[in-house]
C-alpha cells in the first residue's frame, strides 16, 4: 500500500512539474571557412514560458556571446557575432562561417519559473587542400 501510495505521488509530482527537454540538438557541426553552419535546437517546455534563449561560444577558456533572444522575438547579437542569425523556435546560422567560429556554441534556454537546460555544439572548421 505504502509503495503504490509513493508511485502515485511521484507520478503526480512529475505531471505537475512537466518535464523540459532538448528534442533535436545538432551535435557536431563541421563546415568550411566562408560556407555556412547551420544549428537546429528543438525544445519543449510542457507549457511552462519561455523568458529567453542564449547561445555563447566557448573556446580557450573564454566565454563570448553569440545572441540572444527574448520571448517577444527581439534579437541581441553579441558583439563579436554580427555573421549569426536567428530562425524561431531555436536555430542559429553562422554566415559566413569563420576560423574563429570553430569550438563549442553553448544554447541556453531560460525559462520564467528559473529553470534552465542548456546543450553544447561542437563545431570544427575543417580543412580543404591544405587550408581551414
Amino acid at each position: 500500500m505504502i509503495c503504490s501510495f509513493l508511485l502515485f505521488a511521484s507520478l503526480i509530482v512529475g505531471r505537475n512539474a512537466g518535464i523540459i527537454k532538448f528534442t533535436t540538438t545538432p551535435g557536431k557541426v563541421y563546415g568550411l571557412e566562408g560556407g555556412r553552419a547551420v544549428m537546429v535546437w528543438e525544445y519543449e517546455t510542457e507549457g511552462r514560458d519561455l523568458g529567453f534563449i542564449q547561445w555563447d561560444h566557448s573556446k580557450n577558456g573564454s566565454l563570448i556571446r553569440i545572441l540572444r533572444v527574448t520571448a517577444d522575438g527581439t534579437v541581441t547579437p553579441g558583439n563579436e557575432f554580427s555573421h549569426a542569425s536567428f530562425t524561431p523556435p531555436a536555430t542559429i546560422t553562422l554566415d559566413p562561417l569563420e576560423a574563429t567560429d570553430a569550438g563549442n556554441v553553448i544554447c541556453s534556454i531560460f525559462l520564467l519559473d528559473a529553470t534552465l537546460m542548456g546543450d553544447t555544439a561542437i563545431v570544427t572548421i575543417v580543412e580543404l587542400d591544405g587550408k581551414y
